[in-house]
């Protein structure tokens, strides 16, 4: 018979964080007890400060509830949008960084048959200065045409 003894250590990663949850607070007990304060007994600035610190971070304590929040480590998608649409948004996000990019292949792609078309532009526009769209005479509307 074989026994043997496994030793095994698992480091567990608290994903929840917890906040103060105000929707849910006491703010009539929270009005009460400022309202119950001799405000006339403090004198100094920087005790007044410390003072009324305390004061509001004992309020927070005992009647404002926490509430723990899941840290997700995936990016979570508005309840309204489907999947295919957060797949789009995506696709779409990623194009646009590639085509930020000066240097990748497809916008220099894109450069160069912008530039052939421009290049075949260049010469119409050519045309035009030298008198090739002039009127023409003899319409039968009576009216100068241009071509």
């Amino acid at each position: 018979m074989v026994t043997f003894a496994v030793h095994h250590e698992q480091e567990i990663l608290d994903s929840t964080t917890l906040f103060h949850d105000y929707c849910k607070c006491d703010c009539q007990s929270i009005r009460k007890e400022l309202a119950d304060v001799d405000w006339d007994d403090w004198e100094d600035m920087i005790n007044c400060w410390s003072k009324f610190r305390d004061l509001l971070l004992n309020l927070q304590q005992r009647f404002i509830p926490l509430k723990k929040v899941r840290k997700n480590c995936h990016k979570r998608k508005p309840i309204w949008m489907t999947n295919r649409a957060l797949w789009r948004v995506d696709r779409k996000s990623k194009v646009y960084k590639k085509y930020k990019d000066k240097d990748h292949s497809a916008v220099q792609r894109a450069k160069r048959t912008a530039a052939k078309e421009t290049r075949g532009q260049s010469n119409l526009t050519k045309s035009v200065s030298r008198g090739a769209h002039s009127p023409v005479r003899g319409h039968p509307g009576g009216r100068k045409l241009y071509h």
